[in-house]
């Protein structure tokens, strides 16, 4: 009972402390502070400005920054977050290893939270980081367009994605992805083939899903629909690509290397010859298959020792 009381007293205490730190302390102040403090640790490569910065208990304790902007020459557009939240992970305090929480509101049109905490050690002794991203409803338009301007798919995009990896980045990161666009469209636009300009027309699609899991430098989709059988369109892939943590002159980074997947894709027959498709379908009708009267199917492979330096054409299975 006297530590219940000793208990009840120290976390009174501890609210009243806070409340008062918060009173006092003008932490809009320091914005101008983080802002240089952020440009300086990242090389001047970030830039970090927002207009106010406070205490909060929802959705969870911490500090919260309001109208968040994020400038960097590696993105076209500047990442904008109308709210983020940073407070210490729950599931870090509770397990006694240190991590961090990361809420952002109103980001991309939807929400996505961040949560990265040490999980253990390697076996070569190094800490191990898991960092966990949940996202709901975001906006794909604007996150494409942050990167390319060729094209801006449009989507809702739901799902989690999942890495571990050891802190000395020696070996390879583990993970998973799981990821879902509701209402997928994309506008009409050319892509640069290996076979010259193609002009590709404009697709709906009711949902796209990706499953994946990352190992040993291999990100293999165990499972990526596109499209349902309703669609004019619609395919299932499987196989695998190399995805690798490599260290150069600027840290650590991902290296896309080798690709092999299998596709069996489905397209209604009104949609072949309606569409600026005929060219494509065109090429894969070597890999055409028995199907119904209203639909072409076509299963073929697609493999490259490099998907960025050498054309992956269509093969037979």
């Amino acid at each position: 009972m006297k530590v219940k009381k000793i208990l009840k007293h120290f976390f009174i205490f501890l609210a009243f402390s806070l409340i008062f730190f918060a009173a006092i302390f003008p932490l809009g102040d320091v914005s101008d502070m983080v802002t240089k403090l952020v440009h300086e640790q990242t090389q001047k490569q970030v830039f970090v400005t927002f207009s106010d910065l406070g205490l909060t208990a929802v959705p969870q304790p911490g500090l919260k920054l309001q109208e968040v902007e994020l400038v960097t020459p590696f993105l076209i557009e500047p990442l904008k977050v109308g709210g983020l939240v940073l407070s210490p992970s729950l599931l870090g305090l509770l397990s006694f290893q240190p991590g961090v929480s990361v809420f952002a509101e109103d980001i991309f049109s939807g929400e996505a939270q961040v949560t990265a905490r040490q999980s253990g050690k390697s076996k070569a002794g190094a800490p191990m980081v898991k960092a966990e991203i949940q996202m709901q409803e975001l906006s794909l338009k604007p996150i494409v367009e942050m990167v390319t301007n060729q094209f801006s798919p449009s989507a809702k995009v739901t799902g989690d994605i999942s890495v571990e990896m050891d802190s000395s980045m020696n070996d390879q990161p583990e993970g998973k992805v799981k990821l879902t666009m509701n209402g997928f469209e994309l506008s009409s636009f050319t892509f640069n083939s290996p076979m010259g300009p193609l002009p590709l027309p404009e697709v709906k699609l009711k949902k796209v899903s990706v499953d994946g899991v990352l190992k040993d430098g291999k990100l293999s989709f165990t499972r990526i629909q596109i499209g349902e059988s309703s669609d004019a369109l619609n395919a299932q892939v499987e196989g695998q690509m190399d995805l690798r943590l490599q260290q150069g002159g600027g840290g650590a980074q991902f290296a896309l290397g080798a690709l092999d997947i299998t596709v069996d894709l489905t397209a209604k027959q009104a949609f072949l010859t309606s569409s600026g498709f005929g060219a494509v379908f065109s090429l894969l009708q070597a890999f055409k298959k028995p199907s119904g009267n209203d639909e072409s199917n076509f299963k073929f492979r697609i493999a490259t020792p490099n998907v960025l330096t050498t054309p992956a054409l269509p093969t037979a299975i």
